[in-house]
């Protein structure tokens, strides 16, 4: 089930985000988030437990989409694209836009699926110098 975030889901969030991604939003930020209206944070639950996070900047037109992971032991599942269409769905946005590691190449084809074109290479974006693809989708 998707939900939108709580604050007492936020150590959780941050342990899923260090797990996958091997960084974080980090907590101060999520709970400096939990009242902008322009932020979409959701969780993705499966038996009590969160196994999936995405995020969104929406300003009503352009959707962002900020983070994105699922549980390890829920990867190749068809879960992040479940969670994927739910997200897109209830944010009813004309355009989503994200950035992407160039070497995420499980990733990348999981939003190629969607209909995310790449649209914009961000040179040496990442800390470690790996470039960023931007991929958006019409909606």
């Amino acid at each position: 089930m998707l939900r939108r975030y709580r604050l007492a889901d936020i150590d959780m969030i941050v342990e899923l985000e260090l797990q996958t991604l091997g960084t974080t939003l980090g907590a101060e930020m999520l709970k400096n988030e939990f009242n902008n209206s322009y932020s979409y944070y959701y969780v993705y639950e499966e038996n009590n437990t969160i196994i999936g996070f995405i995020s969104f900047s929406y300003d009503g037109d352009i959707a962002e989409m900020l983070n994105f992971c699922v549980a390890k032991n829920y990867q190749n599942k068809g879960f992040g694209s479940n969670i994927l269409n739910a997200a897109i769905a209830l944010l009813e946005a004309n355009s989503v836009i994200l950035e992407v590691r160039e070497s995420n190449k499980q990733a990348i084809h999981v939003y190629e699926k969607f209909g995310f074109k790449q649209i914009h290479i961000r040179k040496n974006y990442y800390a470690n110098g790996e470039n960023a693809l931007v991929l958006q989708k019409i909606c």
